[in-house]
Parts: structure tokens; C-alpha cells; sequence
């Protein structure tokens, strides 16, 4: 098998959050925006791990009083 073309620096960014976000997480998530504003080109990276959070049973007088 040959090895395939190198990777742009933009490629190897996303990569790279790949890894550690498959390392460190359970649920992750990889956002990426694309515009161009200004005659400039951008590209937005939103890497995220989903972080849950236990908390205590509540009754539902506790979302009642959120209403």
C-alpha cells in the first residue's frame, strides 16, 4: 500500500484535536466553521468534550420554581 499525500497543517491541527479528544473523552464533539469575511478565507475549530455532571435527584418542586 503506498502512503498517501502528506497532511496540510490545517489537516494536522484537526488531527491532532481528534487524538486528544478520543484519548481524554468518553463523548466529543468537532465543530468547524467556514467563511469569508474581508476578502479572507477563515476556518473555525470548536473541539469540545462532552462533560457530564451528576447531581442529586430533585423534586420536581425544584422545577416547578424554575417556571
Amino acid at each position: 500500500m503506498a502512503p498517501g499525500p502528506a497532511l496540510s497543517p490545517d489537516e494536522e491541527v484537526l488531527l491532532g484535536h481528534y487524538r486528544r479528544l478520543k484519548r481524554e473523552a468518553h463523548d466529543f464533539r468537532i465543530e468547524v466553521f467556514g467563511g469569508f469575511k474581508a476578502k479572507v478565507r477563515t476556518v473555525e475549530i470548536r473541539p469540545a468534550a462532552y462533560v457530564r455532571l451528576a447531581v442529586p435527584t430533585m423534586s420536581e418542586a425544584a422545577f416547578d420554581a424554575l417556571d
